[in-house]
């Protein structure tokens, strides 16, 4: 159950029910109902809680993982966001990590997603292979193979490949959110 969980992080960064439902727009009733087991939230709610508590809502998601640190080639989760037109695959193991690290591919003459999207975590990319046009707000930037971008959690992005050949990028964020 994810209740409990989300009680034991509450109480780790010493905040009250009370101010996780000011903070989350939830009422105190719902928290406690939700901490004890008897209610549970919605996938926009959790990530609410989640982004107040400053953790990954993924970790609830895909259950007890090994500790082992080591992610093998053939044993990485390949995740697929709605909305998002990128495949990742998790470089890192989900769970109570501070960022996460994941390998994307971006065919050619694809964007990202329809419009600009922006999360809970700062980004940065580095392309491995391919040529991207991403925007950040109203900034356009070229980011050829080589090349490393910075992207604020605030800040609306979008990534378009404008090279001829799938772009493959790799992407750290923090924190977590796989």
């Amino acid at each position: 159950m994810i209740g409990p969980l989300i009680k034991k992080i509450r109480q780790e960064n010493g905040m009250s029910q009370t101010e996780l439902a000011v903070k989350t727009g939830l009422t105190p009733s719902f928290v406690s109902q939700f901490e004890r087991g008897l209610t549970e939230p919605s996938l926009a709610t959790l990530r609410r809680i989640c982004e107040v508590l400053g953790v990954s809502m993924f970790q609830f998601l895909v259950g007890d993982e090994e500790v082992n640190p080591l992610v093998k080639k053939d044993q990485r989760k390949r995740i697929v966001f709605p909305k998002s037109n990128l495949v990742h695959e998790q470089l890192t193991r989900s769970g109570g990590r501070k960022l996460d690290m994941s390998y994307s591919v971006l065919p050619a003459g694809v964007v990202s997603s329809d419009e600009p999207l922006n999360h809970a975590c700062d980004e940065c990319i580095f392309v491995l292979s391919g040529r991207l046009e991403i925007r950040l707000g109203e900034q356009l930037y070229l980011v050829d193979e080589g090349d490393s971008i910075y992207i604020d959690a605030r800040t609306p992005h979008q990534m378009r490949n404008i090279g001829e050949d799938e772009a493959r990028i790799v992407m750290c964020s923090a924190p977590a959110i796989f």
